[in-house]
């Protein structure tokens, strides 16, 4: 049987199995290490583990698509075009380089001095806006948002974070939903006008009293913590201001020695 055939079925033969194996198609495994790569690529924003086994599915589907449809550029000869390997070659040479000036971006030293001296002068450039913690629980109907704040509501103060999670755990549809719902620390822009005009209305411990309704679903939310519009602090900012340095001291080091090399050359453009 070929690759082809193995991967064709791939619907009615998907199973989640090891930490390594991510799924098995036919017998054929795919490893958690394939699956890392193609999510780094598609979706480097996400994370594998952290996806409901529905969304693993479309993702492992996904994958195997895109197999599928290698094979049939492999076929087709694709490889041994002119074009094509003028593309791969530039790309390599962008691979290259990159990888080179990452190399020597990291040598360059930048001082604590330094980095201090550019926070202070440029404070401005480090305003933080005000930013919410918060958990939600999401569903495709209102019935069922409504029937989780209904139950919610009689739960005693001091339990009530503990049950949210519980219930974000075995009823919310989100990605979220494995970490309790939990959503991280957002700013008002970074979600849907309608949900962000209640959380960030919302005091730190409590939960929506209504249903939150968004083009995602349904929501129910919980405010874990807020922090008001301020300045980041320095220990904050030290790893965006040392890159930068680090840039700008190699841009500079590579400027004046390219001048140096320029002098040396003769060059007529035609």
């Amino acid at each position: 049987m070929n690759f082809t055939q193995i991967f064709f079925i791939v619907i009615l033969f998907f199973t989640i199995v090891s930490a390594d194996i991510v799924a098995t198609i036919n017998g054929k495994n795919i490893y958690s290490k394939d699956i890392d790569h193609f999510m780094k690529i598609q979706y480097p924003k996400s994370q594998y583990e952290i996806l409901n086994k529905e969304q693993k599915l479309a993702v492992v589907n996904e994958y195997v698509n895109r197999e599928l449809l290698l094979e049939k550029a492999k076929k087709a000869g694709i490889e041994n075009d002119k074009e094509f390997k003028k593309v791969l070659q530039t790309a390599k040479d962008n691979l290259l380089l990159e990888t080179w000036l990452k190399q020597e971006v990291d040598k360059v030293e930048v001082s604590n001095k330094e980095m201090l001296d550019f926070y202070i002068k440029n404070i401005e450039k480090f305003k933080t806006p005000k930013k919410i913690w918060a958990r939600h629980i999401l569903f495709s109907s209102e019935d069922k948002a409504i029937e989780v704040i209904r139950e919610l509501r009689v739960v005693d103060k001091k339990l009530l974070k503990s049950k949210f999670i519980a219930l974000a755990k075995a009823k919310s549809i989100s990605s979220s939903a494995s970490k309790g719902g939990d959503m991280g620390w957002f700013g008002f822009a970074d979600m849907p006008l309608e949900f962000s005009q209640v959380a960030f209305k919302m005091s730190v411990g409590t939960m929506t009293p209504s249903v939150v309704q968004t083009d995602f679903g349904y929501h129910v939310i919980y405010l874990e913590d807020k922090k008001e519009a301020g300045f980041a602090s320095f220990y904050e900012s030290k790893n965006i201001i040392k890159d930068k340095l680090k840039i700008e001291k190699f841009k500079e080091k590579n400027e004046n020695l390219n001048k140096k090399i320029r002098a040396t050359l003769k060059i007529i453009v035609k």
